[in-house]
Parts: structure tokens; sequence; C-alpha cells
């Protein structure tokens, strides 16, 4: 009896769901935009986004583990100028958080999740399209 294959596409569509069923979002895409071109009326919006696929090997020759890094990127804009836009993204981040959870019957580390906030040189939130080099920052 073979096992079932997880394809890469279907890692990336099961994550999306999650994604997509994120509560208050206007907008979700597997297609990255600038957070320019993301109208205010479409925010909350959500973008998953592939990164690198590394292939982790050890020294015993059995087949390899990969390690697929995604990333989603949220936006959102909020006209209220007492208000600041993350108390429309908190919730959404929580209940992210909460999705990528893993189950009590699933495998360590099979999902996580990093809230770190990546951000360049001057301090800024990087933007889609941003070369991040760790050695310079």
């Amino acid at each position: 009896m073979s096992q079932p294959t997880l394809t890469r596409e279907g890692l990336a569509a099961a994550l999306f769901s999650l994604v997509q069923a994120l509560p208050g979002l206007q907008t979700s895409s597997r297609r990255l935009l600038h957070w320019s071109e993301v109208a205010p009326a479409s925010q909350p919006a959500a973008f998953l986004a592939e990164g690198n696929q590394t292939p982790l090997q050890d020294a015993s020759g059995l087949p390899s583990v990969w390690r697929y890094d995604y990333k989603i990127y949220l936006y959102a804009y909020n006209g209220d100028q007492t208000c600041s836009p993350s108390t429309l993204l908190n919730p959404i981040v929580d209940a992210l958080e909460i999705a990528l959870k893993p189950s009590i019957s699933g495998p360590p580390g099979a999902a996580r999740l990093d809230l770190r906030r990546h951000r360049d040189r001057r301090g800024r939130p990087r933007t889609p399209g941003h070369r991040h080099h760790p050695h310079r920052n």
C-alpha cells in the first residue's frame, strides 16, 4: 500500500484555503500585488506568496525532506486617522495563527508561523520586491 503523496500544488492550495477563510478579509489571492495596487475598499487583503523550496537531507541516505517557505502579506487601510490599521490586522493575524496551529495528531513542526516584523535598515516595513540582505542589517 503506497502512502498518499502531497504535491506542491496541493500544499499551496491547502494553505491558501486557510488564508481565504480568515474573517474580515475583502480580498485574497495567490497572486501577490504591491500594497499600492490594492484599493482601500478591497482591504483588508491577504496575498499568499511562494518562496524557496529547499531539500533537507541527512547522511542516512533516506529521501529528502522538503522545506517550503510561504509568505502571507496582509494589507489594511483605515481611513480613520485616530485609529491604527493594526486594529484591523490584529484579529486577522490572531485567526491565522490559530488556523496554522498544528493539531495534536500532526507531526511536530507541521505548521509554524513566523510573525517577525520585516523592516529595512531605516525601520520601514519591507514591501514585495524588496531584496533583503541579512548581512547588511
